[in-house]
């Protein structure tokens, strides 16, 4: 017969077990790295008028048009060419891009205003998530787009009439299929209309290129695991010592 108060055998093995010194695994773990240079274009150099920044190659063409950016700071620029105009922000800090904006850009000869960022971005291990922060402004009558290109792949297209960008929202891109690689990833914004009156404008901040970093990478650890102490209240043992019979 089993003594009262006694535990079955199952939970009087797990609490050898766990009285027992035990080892613990800790799962491996790393961090993320930054691959994007100044991906929120505030190491720009701005003057009245323009900026520049050495970490992006810009360039922009337009045919009968002034032209706003591509790298834009609030207050640079005056009348068409402000890089306010239209209410145009920021997401963060006083620095974003805008790409396809400006001032009557005839779409007549394929015209209009193009406007282009770019940057090298090396993904040495996947996964590799690209994101970046886009708002459309769509001017009335206007045409336009924004594609987003990584060597000769598109990763992202979106039209002045791309629903769910009318304030900044975020934008996320797997391009783990491209590690092991450099590719050029470049923004293009393309604006233009026959009329005399404002562009599209794709308004661009925070761009982030992230791989796992294998140097800050951990592996497995061993630890020895705390022993759990057996605690007896003085009633069970009481209890326990009451039940034992006397010899005669």
């Amino acid at each position: 017969m089993k003594a009262r108060g006694s535990a079955p055998a199952w939970r009087l093995s797990l609490a050898s077990v766990l009285g027992a010194a035990a080892i613990c695994v800790v799962p491996s773990s790393a961090g993320a790295a930054e691959r994007v240079n100044d991906g929120g274009f505030e190491a720009s150099t701005c003057d009245a008028s323009d900026c520049t920044d050495s970490a992006w190659e810009s360039s922009a063409t337009s045919a009968f048009a002034n032209g706003t950016g591509p790298i834009c700071r609030s207050g640079i620029g005056s009348g068409n060419t402000a890089c306010n105009g239209q209410g145009s922000v920021p997401f963060g800090g006083s620095t974003w891009a805008r790409l396809g904006a400006g001032f009557k850009a005839t779409a007549m000869f394929d015209g209009g205003i193009i406007s282009a960022l770019e940057q090298t971005v090396s993904i040495p291990t996947a996964p590799a998530s690209l994101s970046f922060r886009l708002r459309i402004i769509d001017a009335a009558v206007a045409t336009g787009e924004l594609t987003v290109t990584a060597g000769e792949t598109t990763v992202f297209h979106a039209a002045d009439t791309t629903p769910g960008f009318a304030s900044y929202a975020p934008v996320t891109i797997d391009v783990s299929a491209m590690a092991g690689t450099s590719p050029l990833f470049r923004f293009e914004g393309f604006s233009s209309r026959l009329s005399v009156g404002p562009l599209d404008s794709f308004d661009i901040d925070d761009i982030s290129l992230t791989t796992v970093d294998p140097s800050t990478a951990v592996g497995p650890q061993r630890k020895k695991c705390k022993k759990r102490k057996k605690h007896r209240s003085a009633e069970s043992a009481k209890k326990k010592k009451c039940g034992k019979k006397k010899k005669r």
